[in-house]
């Protein structure tokens, strides 16, 4: 096989890839995670099912896919915010809720709709692996700019460990409590809310002041 005709080939695959994925964003969308059929993302996509088949060897495996996908843009943003050497941990800390937030918002059906298929799924529960989690290299990122903000003084003497999972738990609930509807995130200053408490609790106490 000449190098041509490869390239070729790894530009049709990745091209089918993306197809797949804006296919399967809209049946996830319009039908949530039961309704989900790789029948459904194929007549979406407008190939034959076997060509699903061929990129994805079931539906887990094409919603890990997606998942995947949507973090990106979101894994980018974060590295771009840590790699510009921020002045300030505690508005670099904000930058990156805010981030995640805003993901949070533009992917609120999908993301509900694999909540409840967590939820649903017995099987999906007994194949996840936590050490893949989709927002693991924000999760790091977060670690990073608190243990900076505690050894610039900005933030007061806690685990970063501790912080971070108690920051990650506080999205992951939000997106529980919206999935099961509990609350809707896009309301008016829901952001700022969020944001306040977050940094509010990380805050270093104020020289002379109480804790």
């Amino acid at each position: 096989m000449s190098r041509l005709h490869s390239k070729k080939k790894a530009v049709v695959g990745e091209l089918m890839r993306d197809l797949l994925y804006r296919s399967a964003r809209k049946v996830l969308e319009d039908y949530g995670w039961k309704g989900t059929t790789m029948d459904r993302v194929a007549q979406q996509a407008g190939v034959a099912k076997g060509t699903v088949y061929n990129y994805f060897k079931n539906k887990r495996e094409l919603m890990a896919f997606v998942l995947d996908k949507n973090v990106e843009p979101l894994n980018q943003k974060v590295a771009s915010i840590i790699d510009d050497s921020p002045s300030s941990m505690k508005e670099a800390l904000a930058d990156i809720i805010q981030t995640v937030l805003n993901g949070m918002k533009q992917n609120r059906k999908i993301n509900s709709a694999m909540i409840l298929a967590f939820h649903e799924d017995v099987e999906l529960r007994r194949s996840y692996n936590p050490e893949e989690h989709p927002l693991q290299f924000i999760r790091n990122g977060v670690r990073q700019i608190i243990a900076e903000g505690i050894s610039s003084g900005e933030f007061r003497l806690v685990n970063p460990l501790l912080a971070e999972a108690m920051i990650h738990s506080l999205i992951t609930g939000l997106s529980r409590q919206t999935a099961f509807g509990y609350l809707d995130i896009t309301e008016k200053n829901m952001d700022n809310d969020i944001v306040s408490i977050i940094l509010d609790g990380l805050a270093a106490p104020i020289r002379g002041g109480n804790l």
